[in-house]
């Protein structure tokens, strides 16, 4: 049997513009008959508290919507504003673009934080930042001052030597949906699987 996980909260960031996408609500878009909002809370519904930055105020029932002041101030801004009402020691951060991200993804990176934090990396050994868990802690120090515009590399700079994780799934779960063609390509996965 293994162990407890730590404590965690969630942190869903779906204040993103959309440019590649005419500005469209994409946590609205739906795959599978799921809103991506929805994919990414029921992912973390273990989570002790979650968190949804910016986006939509159409939220299940003990889901807090956050604001970031001001809107539009990227990534890190979004993270810095959720941030602040994370209790738990581990804070999962996830983008609300994923489709294929679920519970099993979340677990298997909060069981791995060591340190600062466990990252997705994808096929191709990138960092994807907005499907990690961080040490709630580490991530309050490493934040900038002024986290509006701040880059993630930026951030991940500062927190120091994550620990990189491969994460199994077909379809992967680092896939997003920046583009129209991403979308139809993940209905086209979901129809296919």
């Amino acid at each position: 049997m293994s162990a407890p996980l730590p404590a965690y909260d969630g942190l869903v960031l779906a204040g993103g513009r959309a440019r590649r996408m005419a500005g469209i609500d994409k946590p609205a878009l739906v795959v599978g008959g799921r809103r991506l909002l929805d994919v990414a809370l029921e992912a973390l519904e273990e989570a002790a508290n979650r968190f949804v930055v910016a986006g939509t105020a159409d939220l299940p029932p003990g889901v807090v919507l956050v604001s970031e002041d001001p809107p539009g101030g990227g990534p890190v801004a979004a993270i810095a504003a959720g941030l602040a009402r994370v209790t738990a020691p581990i804070c999962v951060v996830l983008a609300a673009d994923l489709p294929f991200v679920a519970r099993a993804h979340v677990e298997q990176l909060v069981a791995a934080v060591a340190g600062s934090a466990a990252l997705a990396v994808d096929a191709d050994g990138r960092d994807q930042p907005l499907l990690a868990a961080y040490d709630s802690a580490a991530l309050r120090r490493a934040l900038p001052p002024a986290p509006q515009g701040a880059s993630m590399r930026e951030l991940l700079a500062v927190l120091g030597d994550p620990r990189r994780v491969t994460l199994s799934g077909d379809p992967a779960p680092w896939l997003d949906c920046d583009t129209g063609e991403d979308l139809d390509r993940a209905r086209a996965l979901q129809d296919g699987a």
